[in-house]
């Protein structure tokens, strides 16, 4: 048992609930500690049942910050500063703009700056040649409906291409010739 640790209401919980400053949560009423899951993205979330209300999942972080922080201000967003997402000890969690949640992932390595791009993504089902091939015959004619039969591919897949919203590293010159761009 931790023996320093401080316990607070869950914001609109109506004291059935509480929270403590080491991330764990109690349910009042049935004198016991909640174990919740963990999601995908790896945050622990607690089901909590509220009187008239559905059971609804709630994230720790959240209910601690909440709780001993004060109401999440409105365009933020919870941050992990020590980047371990099953660590909800309040001294560990803040209140960021997404920007800056971004930005302290980018800078402890959790998150690519530039991630894959073109036939290096994952996803790709295009070469950089058929790319340039696509935006040239389109510039000469070929419409995009006859360029997604050709290629087996949803015709919103090629007006991305045309129209440059997707692979937009390789640009297009005024003669329809495509050359690689770096990006920023």
């Amino acid at each position: 048992m931790i023996t320093d640790e401080r316990w607070a209401n869950c914001k609109g919980c109506f004291g059935i609930y509480q929270v403590s400053d080491q991330g764990r949560v109690f349910n009042a009423r049935r004198q016991k500690m909640l174990s919740g899951t963990v999601t995908r993205e790896g945050y622990r979330q607690v089901t909590l049942t509220l009187p008239g209300k559905r059971p609804g999942y709630h994230l720790v972080h959240a209910l601690a910050l909440e709780a001993f922080v004060g109401p999440r201000p409105d365009g933020f967003v919870c941050d992990h500063i020590n980047g371990n997402r099953s660590d909800n000890r309040v001294s560990n969690l803040e209140w960021v703009t997404p920007l800056e949640n971004v930005r302290r992932a980018i800078r402890a390595g959790r998150r690519r700056i530039n991630p894959a791009l073109g036939e290096a993504h994952p996803r790709s089902k295009f070469t950089k040649e058929q790319v340039q091939s696509i935006r040239a015959r389109h510039q000469s004619g070929t419409s995009m409906r006859e360029l997604a039969r050709e290629y087996r591919v949803h015709l919103s897949a090629v007006w991305k291409i045309v129209k440059g919203k997707t692979w937009r590293h390789v640009a297009v010159t005024q003669q329809g010739d495509s050359q690689n761009v770096q990006l920023m």
